[in-house]
């Protein structure tokens, strides 16, 4: 399994157009501690497989290189 940033974060938007599940390296609700964790995008479509699932974000912060066009 690809963990790098570009796994998420890649294509046209840099990701900010795709949606992935949320804790695929670790249980990141275990870890913060939520009492109600938020289940992501199945609480718009009630398919259990969108549990945990969530828009990636386009990155923020973030020195990128100028892309030089040929």
């Amino acid at each position: 399994m690809d963990t790098g940033c570009g796994s998420c974060h890649n294509g046209v938007g840099v990701g900010g157009g795709m949606f992935r599940k949320f804790g695929v390296i670790e249980d990141y609700w275990k870890e913060t501690g939520s009492q109600e964790p938020d289940k992501g995008r199945f609480d718009v479509t009630m398919n259990p497989a969108d549990m945990y699932v969530f828009k990636v974000p386009g990155p923020r912060n973030v020195a990128m290189e100028p892309r030089v066009l040929p």
